[in-house]
């Protein structure tokens, strides 16, 4: 997952990526270290979708502008708009069948 820091730099991957996952964590939260793992491992599934962390040190701006208020929080954008938005209470499972749901129609 590659970090990155800047706001125009993430709004210029999700307009070169058709699915786009932004996770916002930060390093003290300890469920965050979780889901990320959990969140690698199964995106390994989906090869098109290109993910990318947010970390929250001197982002406020970031944060800000994409309306996170807590960590974790995933969001994921096809052909540039926002479809999926989880934060701070992460199912994974319902996460992966949603990914799932949407990757599949997105590719047909």
């Amino acid at each position: 997952m590659e970090i990155l820091n800047d706001k125009n730099l993430i709004y210029e991957k999700i307009k070169e990526n058709k699915l786009t996952l932004l996770y916002f964590s930060s390093p003290t939260c300890s469920a965050c270290m979780a889901i990320k793992e959990k969140l690698l491992f199964e995106l390994k599934k989906y090869p098109k979708i290109k993910a990318f962390e947010i970390p929250p040190f001197n982002n406020e701006e970031i944060l800000a502008h994409f309306n996170i208020f807590t960590f974790p929080a995933i969001l994921l954008y096809i052909d540039g708009k926002e479809y999926i938005r989880e934060a701070r209470y992460v199912s994974i499972e319902r996460l992966i069948n949603d990914i799932d749901r949407l990757y599949n129609l997105s590719l047909n």
